[in-house]
């Protein structure tokens, strides 16, 4: 080392080592940012659109009830509305499907046991009672 600065072989080597480093983060972080927000996305009393997603969770937490579909998406549970709709949270008993794997693994302790869960509803909105007459025949 000539006057505290270190040689150019040493500086290469850092180069080297933080480059690696550094490609060894970008997967990971590329991977969190694909991930979707978890948790209540639409609550209690808000108007729901069909197909809006209602909940994105991990596990079954909570439930879908009246006009509320459930799917598997990117190793999450999606509840989404089916129709449109006033949102509606309830606490109701739930029967657990025990054909499914899922619902065993995490529920079979529970078997005689009352499970009482929030479940998501959806109310359609009132048709319009007002209509123009087009033609009469």
């Amino acid at each position: 080392m000539e006057g505290g600065f270190p040689s150019t072989s040493y500086l290469s080597f850092l180069t080297v080592v933080w480059v690696e480093l550094s490609r060894a983060f970008v997967p990971v972080r590329s991977k969190y940012k694909k991930r979707f927000y978890r948790g209540i996305y639409i609550t209690d009393g808000m108007a729901a659109h069909k197909d809006d997603v209602l909940v994105r969770q991990f596990k079954l937490d909570y439930f879908p009830g009246v006009n509320v579909s459930c799917s598997y998406e990117n190793c999450d549970k999606v509840l989404r509305a089916m129709c449109d709709g006033t949102v509606m949270i309830t606490t109701e008993n739930v029967v657990p499907d025990f054909s499914l794997p899922e619902m065993v693994k995490a529920y079979e302790w529970r078997k005689d046991v009352p499970l009482y869960k929030l479940t998501f509803n959806v109310v359609p909105f009132e048709p319009s009672r007002k209509f123009k007459l087009v033609e009469q025949i």
